[in-house]
């Protein structure tokens, strides 16, 4: 590829999109990082292991530096000691082959980058947040020649991954292990690397293992034939997966007739040798064979055990066998004329054989011992799929498309052999459990009551004097009534049952994940108490079923997190200590949640219809006002008032006091997002003389101060030489709103100490990330919950979330937008390195949907112009008919992005989402049908009725067909996820 395309920094004629914030710097909102000018951060910084970003066919495109070549001006000025202005470079990046290539793979180029265009930037973000700069290169080669691209991912995912450690990245990656990735490197299969070998049609087929060792057979010019050792996880499909050479006996009637190939007289040493035949059975026992899916078994006995010679088998084409002049002769022989080095075809079972010992004979049968390509024996019954690994070999060649390198994310989780699984949901096995001795906290259950069965966790247990009869507490979806009484939902609640283990039937539910990924009782009993109230019941992405395993084990299939309501300040208490630290609220009276990521939280008081918390977080959001003690010039204000106080007020050293505990706190209450305002301060440090935990409550509450016994009355004209201190005032300064502020000295000069409430003069216009503390009130309401958290599945890093968040603050980082960076996306942005936001999502998907009914209104309405088509074919008919397939066919395709979304974000397996695709593409299908069959209707019979005749019977069988093709999809789900146990 030339460099061309990639804009020359000197030219110039191409901008960057990129717009520079106040500082010159291009900020990177998905990461944290910054993207400083090449100019500003100097060629110095463009090193091997960095990430630059220029233009690609007119935009933006990131890369990952491999190696760097320095050019220096080549004006006469510019010596020797002249620091370069440009530097070339080798880059890889996700790039075009070409410019009308449709997709795009990871490929190797040379560029060159000038200080001096303002379209070059390099990503800077902390050393210990990133990648060492040697591996962020050796995971930029593990990906070279991948063609895995989609339209959802861009070069800045690829170069975030080579870059940062993030967990919710691309789990796996594919590369091609027949493609050369130029410069002398050249992917090559090696012990301990993870290899997709192919095991039937389709790679979702695919055998994922780890090799053990190579050896190389034969070579042609680049094609090779190896010969791998690998250990895979044993399961029940091995019958699918390439036959292995094993030595076996065969037993035959002694009148029976077989195909015989007599590789005595063929071969072309021209003598079976016995011995060398048994040396290669030795060498290739256990083998399969992946070469060519085309070569049949005879042929590759012949080559492997009567020739000895692997080379021929790279000259074995798919539909022509060059093996030579010679071509095989065939005979039939009887069963007891068969000699050693015969090869045998069509066996009883439809095999081949080699014959290797001299043949054994009884009364009615022969005995041969033969040399076979059989397939390994399935597990039996009783064994666990998922947790027995096997070692295994095949024959292989490094030109054969469908073996590809896997380059793993997370090896502990996404590769089956160590313990995770991609392949699907993990399954599970049951057993009746016949004595509640078999019982403990944690367990996972499934009870079966009226013909069905509900999966449960048992967080407590009693026993009664009945040894046969136990009191469970589970915790499961459970039907319960809303307060308005108008639908059912499901929540996550705890029941408590009792149980006769001789009457009930109990089962047990062992999950077939291995020992590192099982969860002990204790934490899932906390897992599970952690989703109480939690009412996101899904048939099909959130059942009991998937409860009880996300409690159970830890797998990445397991949903990423749960919204959980929070009626306590105790329990939000406990959430933050646990790890479940992103909290969200209500604000603008319920419009939308704030999210936040709450550092501490500790609970003061707790009342009858409130608690006071107090907190420490982080947020992406306008600050608040908080409580300030500064000097202010009052000659540059209006003196607009004073707020007179009848009666005792505090003394100025108690004021000071309650100031001072307040210095720096901003107040919220959840349940109103009323914050205190000035006012009400002023007034509360005046009156207020309880307890101080009741004084803050009578403050966030925003109640009077001993409103009875003070007189409280507003004077206005004040003179500034009347002024004492403590005195109350209300200002207006640069032209802003009235401001309450409260006096502390008051010397009649212009300058005065006073305190305020307000957001501080730093922070004026500041929108965007922020740490804050304070104190919430957290108002009480079981009907209607104010506040959640996401209980995650996997905990959230502290430390690392704070190096984050320190790394955002230092950048200066001002920044926020609703749709593509707000409180949400912050805040998975520093739990995680994954900025994401389901409330954008749901905002996306009501305006889709929004769309999707406006334009089926218009279409219904612009209905009646369809005959002026009558014309063409009877065209409204059509139109008729296919109103229904044109509806659902619309809402398939919806549904289909949903699941798409979903799969990205839940981390789907593949058997699952194409399980799912499947029943959309059966509603599709119905609804096709119906349309059809409407629009026949309508042809046929559209002499005999009129048109709104016509209308109601194609209405009448289309709508019944799409239903029928509903409702089959979710008895299939339904069936599915609760009549079996």
């Amino acid at each position: 590829m030339s460099s061309s395309k990639l804009t020359s920094a000197s030219g110039g004629e191409k901008q960057s999109l990129l717009k520079p914030n106040s500082q010159g710097y291009c900020l990177d909102y998905d990461f944290g990082g910054l993207w400083r000018p090449l100019g500003d951060a100097g060629i110095s910084a463009v090193k091997p292991g960095a990430v630059v970003r220029t233009v690609y066919y007119g935009f933006d495109h990131a890369a990952v530096v491999e190696s760097v070549l320095v050019d220096r001006a080549s004006s006469p000025e510019k010596d020797a000691k002249s620091p370069p202005i440009s530097v070339t470079v080798d880059i890889i990046h996700l790039g075009r082959p070409n410019c009308v290539a449709c997709t795009r793979q990871v490929m190797r180029d040379e560029v060159t980058l000038s200080a001096a265009s303002s379209a070059n930037f390099v990503f800077e973000m902390p050393p210990e947040l990133c990648y060492s700069d040697e591996t962020t290169v050796s995971r930029a080669r593990s990906r070279l020649n991948e063609s895995e691209w989609n339209p959802v991912s861009d070069p800045f995912d690829f170069t975030m991954w080579c870059k940062i450690p993030c967990r919710f990245q691309l789990r796996d990656c594919f590369v091609p292990l027949r493609a050369p990735c130029g410069n002398g490197l050249e992917h090559a299969i090696a012990p301990e690397c993870h290899v997709n070998l192919p095991v039937a049609c389709g790679r979702s087929n695919d055998l994922h293992a780890i090799v053990t060792g190579v050896a190389e057979l034969a070579t042609k010019g680049s094609s090779k034939l190896l010969l791998i050792d690998y250990r895979s996880v044993a399961s029940r499909y091995d019958a699918l997966r390439p036959p292995e050479l094993h030595e076996d006996v065969l037993t035959l009637d002694e009148n029976a007739v077989i195909r015989c190939y007599t590789g005595r007289q063929n071969c072309e040493a021209g003598v079976y040798n016995a011995s060398e035949a048994k040396s290669a059975l030795d060498r290739f026992s256990g083998c399969g064979v992946a070469t060519n899916r085309y070569l049949p078994d005879w042929l590759l006995l012949k080559t492997l055990l009567v020739e000895n010679c692997p080379q021929q088998l790279l000259d074995a084409g798919s539909d022509v066998l060059k093996l030579g002049a010679r071509k095989p002769t065939f005979g039939k022989t009887s069963a007891r004329d068969i000699q050693p080095g015969d090869l045998l075809i069509g066996l009883p079972d439809g095999g081949s054989g080699l014959v290797l010992e001299p043949v054994s004979m009884t009364a009615t049968s022969v005995i041969l011992r033969i040399a076979r390509f059989r397939h390994r024996p399935a597990l039996p019954q009783d064994a666990k799929p998922g947790l027995h690994t096997a070692d295994r070999r095949l024959l292989v060649s490094n030109r054969d498309p469908r073996i590809r390198f896997c380059v793993h994310n997370w090896d502990s989780e996404d590769c089956e052999v160590l313990g995770g699984s991609l392949v699907s949901t993990p399954e599970y096995s049951v057993r009746r459990i016949e004595s509640t001795s078999e019982l403990s906290l944690g367990l996972p259950v499934s009870l079966e009551r009226l013909c069905m069965f509900q999966h449960a966790i048992v967080v407590d247990l009693k026993t009664t004097e009945c040894p046969d009869e136990i009191i469970l507490t589970l915790v499961y979806y459970a039907v319960k009534l809303t307060t308005s009484l108008m639908f059912i939902q499901r929540i996550v609640s705890s029941s408590q049952k009792r149980i006769n283990i001789k009457k009930d039937r109990l089962f047990l539910i062992e999950y077939h994940v291995a020992d590192d990924r099982r969860v002990t009782g204790e934490a899932a009993v906390r897992r599970a108490l952690s989703r109480l109230g939690e009412a996101e019941y899904n048939i099909q992405w959130n059942n009991s079923r998937d409860l009880v395993r996300w409690c159970s084990t830890s797998h990445p299939t397991n949903r990423e997190f749960s919204k959980v309501p929070i009626y306590y300040g105790r329990d939000l208490e406990t959430a933050v200590a646990h790890g479940q630290m992103q909290v969200m609220y209500r604000r603008l009276v319920g419009f939308y949640f704030h999210h936040v990521m709450m550092r501490e939280c500790k609970l003061i008081f707790e009342g009858k219809r409130c608690d006071l918390l107090s907190y420490r977080c982080y947020e992406s959001a306008e600050p608040n006002s908080v409580v300030l003690i500064e000097r202010l010039n009052l000659e540059d204000s209006v003196l607009v008032g004073r707020v007179c106080y009848h009666g005792e007020t505090n003394s100025l050293e108690k004021v000071r006091d309650k100031a001072n505990q307040l210095l720096g706190v901003s107040f919220i209450s959840e349940a109103t997002d009323k914050v205190i305002n000035d006012r009400l301060l002023c007034e509360w440090l005046k009156l207020s003389s309880g307890p101080d935990v009741e004084d803050l409550m009578h403050l966030l509450m925003g109640s009077g101060f001993n409103s009875n016994e003070v007189r409280i009355e507003t004077e206005f004209f004040v003179s500034i030489t009347d002024l004492k201190p403590l005195d109350h005032l209300i200002i207006r300064r640069n032209g802003k709103h009235k401001e309450h502020i409260l006096l502390l000295d008051w010397n009649e000069g212009p300058e005065a100490s006073c305190i305020r409430f307000d957001v501080p003069s730093c922070m004026d216009g500041y929108l965007g990330p922020l740490e804050t503390h304070g104190y919430m009130i957290m108002e009480r309401n079981p009907s209607t919950p104010t506040v959640y958290v996401n209980v995650r599945n996997r905990p959230i890093d502290a430390d690392l979330m704070d190096k984050r968040m320190s790394n955002v603050s230092s950048r200066g980082r001002a920044y926020y937008d609703v749709l593509s960076y707000n409180c949400e996306h912050m805040c998975g942005l520093i739990s995680n390195g994954r900025s994401y936001s389901a409330q954008a999502t749901a905002f996306g998907n009501h305006a889709a949907s929004f769309a999707v009914r406006a334009g089926r209104s218009l279409y219904l309405a612009l209905l009646p112009l369809s005959n002026l088509f009558n014309l063409l074919g009877h065209f409204r008919y059509f139109l008729t008919g296919g109103m229904v397939l044109l509806s659902l066919l619309i809402l398939a395709v919806l549904d289909s992005s949903a699941v798409f979304h979903r799969a990205r974000r839940f981390g789907m397996t593949r058997r699952e989402l194409r399980r799912r695709l499947g029943h959309i593409a059966i509603l599709a299908l119905f609804s096709a049908v119906s349309s059809v069959l409407a629009f026949l209707m309508g042809h046929f019979l559209s002499d005999r009725f009129d048109g709104l005749t016509m209308k109601a019977v194609c209405f009448c069988i289309g709508v019944p067909l799409s239903l029928t093709g509903i409702v089959l999809c979710r008895l299939a789900d339904y069936y599915r996820h609760v009549h079996i146990p």
